[in-house]
């Protein structure tokens, strides 16, 4: 592999890991939402426990829509012509259903901030981290092994007494590692499917690139805002006014964050050939990385 192609892997890596990914994963929502370390009561965890269930009996039916999109914007793809027209429109019936999730999301998450003391509520989860999905992720063996070695790089550098050079060499060691995590799990084997030539691999990683730009941009803005939001619900009583605005201001910069990866993937698309495109998964791919495809 080209150092080139090496480079652009690894920033589409990093665009991966950027939060938007599950935005609608569904298959674990039943799985223990609260986190670590909150010391609920048993009424606070019966008490959240309903409201998950009623999030996840109504997130499913919207499912059912997206995936139903996913089987038309298939048959598109995989047509000798590409319909343009009917492509964006699907995407964007997509878009529609992550901000609908999003908004049954938002509704769930102040419940349960609602349920939680101002102490937990510092502890738990931003509306970034609930409505994005982190709540039901379970880590694999290979994200555990990388945790593990993450862990002890950082165990020894306590010991050894790095200076900070040394300190920020290691940042960018493991910074490197989790990239390249993300890349292989999410895009090496797409890279091989689709079969790029090497003019399509350059512009390829150009869009990639210009992606990861502009998500970092935004992601910057958004984790200021998790600073904010943390200091509105550490107060009690709730300022439930202040939390949905707060709320608001997250679900606008990921609606940014889709409309990037709309034009980002349908100029992909563009770039494939015919036959390419038959390999190439669909818009939710790129939308919500990594979930139903």
């Amino acid at each position: 592999m080209s150092r080139k192609l090496l480079t652009g892997l690894i920033i589409l890596g990093l665009v991966i890991s950027l939060g938007i990914g599950g935005i609608y994963a569904y298959n674990e929502m039943d799985k223990n939402p609260q986190g670590k370390g909150l010391n609920l009561t048993d009424e606070q965890k019966e008490e959240i426990k309903g409201i998950m269930e009623d999030l996840r009996d109504k997130v499913k039916p919207v499912l059912d829509e997206i995936k139903t999109v996913r089987d038309e914007e298939r048959a598109v793809l995989d047509a000798e012509t590409l319909d343009e027209a009917g492509l964006e429109n699907l995407i964007d019936k997509n878009i529609s259903y992550i901000n609908e999730i999003m908004g049954l999301r938002e509704d769930a998450f102040v419940e349960i901030e609602k349920v939680l003391t101002p102490e937990q509520r510092e502890k738990y989860l931003t509306s970034l981290g609930f409505l994005t999905g982190r709540y039901i992720r379970n880590r694999n063996p290979y994200e555990e092994r990388l945790r593990n070695r993450i862990r002890d790089w950082l165990f020894l550098a306590k010991k050894l007494n790095l200076t900070d050079e040394q300190k920020e060499t290691l940042k960018e060691l493991i910074k490197k590692e989790k990239a390249k995590f993300g890349m292989k799990r999410k895009i090496g084997s797409l890279i091989k499917r689709l079969e790029l030539t090497e003019e399509q691999k350059d512009s390829f990683i150009e869009m990639i690139k210009t992606e990861a730009e502009n998500e970092g941009e935004i992601l910057k803005e958004l984790k200021e805002n998790a600073k904010n939001e943390k200091e509105i619900v550490s107060k009690d009583p709730l300022d439930e006014a202040a939390l949905r605005n707060s709320i608001s201001n997250v679900k606008t910069k990921l609606n940014e964050v889709l409309s990037l990866r709309k034009d980002m993937y349908i100029n992909i698309v563009h770039l494939l050939t015919p036959e390419q495109r038959k390999k190439l998964p669909t818009s939710i791919f790129f939308l919500s990385p990594g979930v139903v495809r």
